[in-house]
């Protein structure tokens, strides 16, 4: 739809004063959810506002969404499933945590004046220096103006002088790299706000014995906290700052866990349990050296997976060996565990498929002949079954030659065979609906685009990156590879889950249909939480803002028509619906867990943390409260609702979900790494 004008909307002249008084953080502040001190008003039966902050200008919602009609109906849920879903929002609302002060001063030296820490970008920019004069510079700005939109600048070239030619591709390079790098200071300008806010919100919060974070949730009923720059589900640097504001004893597991957990914040989370304790007893001396002095011995900034978390948690680490008794030490760290690609666990669950549950470690494991449990790799599984595609389309298939050049690039190719960094994306979002076009975007985001930046860098604008191992010179080539290995990646991985690709399928033919029918497709989770895809098509609208009376600025915001996006309505059914069952799975673990005396969580979706202590019964929690809440039958009551949404004429083109498999849930219960 075209777009159309609506009112000027201009400031107020006092906030407008603070503006030009330089004040906006002020005025950002008095927008802005933080930490409370206090815990959170209690979520009850008939409440969907003013939840959380006990006194704010904006009383935090409970559900991020304006739909009055759902929101009502949410305030009349009374089933008696939906208490697990507020117990769950308290439990991750109470939990309690505070600001860890010696990280904090590790963070505020690390980035003084500008330096990098951890995963932190450099803030710095080197400016590139000039090839040209300026007489050059405007000889070649006035050349490259007679080129063509159409044209290349490539071919605009081969129609010049050998000189003129030069002169334009040299010019032409210098403003794209200017171009890049104003584009960069704009970016590393906005993260290094975010950097200030978050370490004046610690500095704000550091003084206090205990501190909440409200959480609210999507419209999938999904948790998220309320609280930018410092946040339990923010970044590395985040995280790290937060720690539990009640300590415990760790104990014998405890400190065992406390060891698993130093190892998996080094990225050696792939290995038994053992391994990985032998693997930070084998790294020791420099676990001690970093975290004595962690700006001399900068180890822990290239060692490992997660930098800042690992350096507060191998300081917890250190002082607890540091005792006569280190089961003794009182832990503030939270140990984390993870599920095994959340995605396929929830769909393998849900339609009892045995493949599915042992690929994500929800059966018991093999062993090795050492006795040693052997974690199953979903990941790895897949970049294995993409590379024997890649091998037999390589030997005179119809894609033969780009085959070839993906298993000749030595970045993608380890050992003879895909690295499962190549398809863990791909993998990740299939089973949240994820298509093939999808798919091949992400590896140009994720893979193709940024090694061909790092073999310009080596060989310049015009050096040939063939020579430094990157076999993509061309931007058509990239693309073409890159959706021919998603459409590799995509074939296997529904031959690996055949099962759970059969329930998405139903799905979206689901989503199709109803919306046809001109409704939104809605279902009600297994914790009664009711779920709408909101999907409408998109208006476009342009607004003329007036600044302190002087400056006017035009943007641009969508607003919805109230027609169903049909498109939408069908891609978004099965990510929706698996989202909404692993939110349903944390939310009654949290509550179950609260009930059996675990109080303080930290919760990123699939993630799930709590203090050393108390790690191994929430292990055992998750895999009981998996085990129960997928013993429903889920499809069959799914059905139901979704049936009674689809117009009666198109109920013939409904894909029925397959039937369930024979896996015994039960089995679950026993398995040893489904979450670490």
């Amino acid at each position: 739809m075209s777009a159309r004008r609506k009112n000027v909307l201009m400031l107020k002249p006092v906030v407008a004063a603070l503006m030009e008084a330089r004040h906006e953080s002020m005025i950002e502040a008095t927008t802005r959810y933080e930490p409370m001190v206090v815990p959170p008003t209690p979520l009850g039966y008939g409440m969907t506002d003013s939840y959380g902050y006990r006194t704010s200008n904006a009383p935090l919602r409970l559900v991020k969404s304006r739909d009055q009609r759902l929101l009502e109906e949410m305030r009349n849920n009374s089933s008696t499933d939906y208490a697990y879903f507020m117990e769950g929002i308290n439990g991750v609302g109470n939990s309690r945590f505070r600001v860890n002060k010696w990280l904090l001063d590790i963070l505020k030296e690390g980035v003084k004046d500008l330096k990098t820490c951890g995963k932190l970008p450099d803030f710095k920019i080197k400016r590139e220096g000039s090839d040209l004069t300026k007489a050059a510079t405007l000889q070649g700005s006035i050349i490259l103006s007679r080129k063509v939109p159409e044209m290349s600048v490539q071919a605009f070239c081969d129609t010049l002088s050998e000189s003129d030619s030069k002169l334009v591709k040299t010019y032409s390079n210098e403003r794209r790299t200017r171009a890049e790098t104003t584009q960069k200071k704009t970016e590393l300008a906005g993260a290094r706000a975010n950097l200030n806010r978050t370490i004046a919100l610690a500095d704000k919060y550091k003084g206090f014995r205990q501190i909440h974070f409200p959480p609210n949730v999507d419209r999938r009923g999904r948790v998220y906290y309320s609280t930018p720059n410092l946040n339990p589900q923010g970044p590395d640097h985040e995280k790290a700052l937060i720690e539990l504001a009640h300590a415990e004893r760790v104990g014998m597991k405890g400190l065992y866990w406390l060891t698993v957990n130093v190892a998996n914040l080094m990225g050696f989370d792939k290995a038994d349990l053992g391994d990985r304790v032998r693997y930070v007893r084998d790294n020791w001396e420099m676990i001690k050296s970093t975290v004595a002095s962690p700006f001399n011995d900068r180890r822990w900034e290239t060692s490992t997976d997660k930098p800042m978390q690992f350096l507060a948690a191998a300081k917890d680490l250190v002082d607890a060996m540091a005792l006569d008794n280190p089961c003794d030490h009182m832990s503030r760290v939270s140990v984390a565990l993870d599920a095994s690609c959340s995605g396929l666990q929830i769909l393998g669950a849900l339609t009892k498929c045995t493949t599915s549950l042992f690929n994500t470690n929800c059966l018991s494991s093999v062993r090795d002949k050492n006795g040693k449990l052997i974690m199953q790799d979903i990941y790895r599984l897949a970049a294995d079954k993409a590379t024997e595609t890649l091998v037999a389309e390589s030997n005179g298939g119809e894609h033969a030659e780009i085959a070839a050049a993906i298993l000749s690039w030595d970045y993608a190719i380890r050992d003879g065979k895909l690295t499962r960094d190549m398809l863990k994306r791909n993998t990740m979002t299939y089973f949240y609906g994820s298509k093939a076009n999808g798919m091949g975007k992400q590896l140009v985001i994720d893979h193709f685009d940024i090694e061909y930046k790092k073999a310009i860098e080596k060989v310049g604008r015009d050096g040939d990156v063939t020579t430094v191992g990157f076999p993509f010179p061309e931007k058509s080539q990239r693309l073409a590879a890159s959706q021919y290995l998603a459409k590799v990646n995509f074939s296997a991985i529904e031959a690996i889950a055949p099962i759970p690709a059969l329930v998405m399928k139903s799905l979206q033919k689901y989503g199709q249909l109803i919306a046809q029918g001109g409704n939104k497709m809605r279902w009600t989770t297994p914790l009664g939480f009711i779920v709408e895809q909101h999907y409408e098509v998109q208006e476009d609208l342009v607004v003329d803002s007036m600044l302190t009376g002087q400056q006017r600025k035009q943007t641009s915001t969508r607003k919805g028509t109230g027609v169903v996006d049909q498109n939408k309505q069908k891609l978004g059914a099965a990510p929706n619906f698996v989202h909404s069952l692993d939110s349903s799975l944390l939310l009654k673990a949290v509550s179950t867990g609260v009930r059996k005396g675990i109080m303080d969580w930290r919760v990123v979706h699939d993630s799930f943390a709590v203090s050393a202590r108390q790690t191994s019964t929430m292990a055992r929690l998750l895999k009981n409260t998996m085990a129960d809440m997928f013993s429903q039958d889920i499809l069959s009551k799914l059905t139901i609702e979704l049936d009674a949404q689809v117009p009666e004429e198109l109920r013939d083109q409904i894909i029925p979900f397959p039937e369930y498999g024979d896996a015994d849930l039960n089995e679950i219960r026993k398995a040893e790494l489904p979450f670490c």
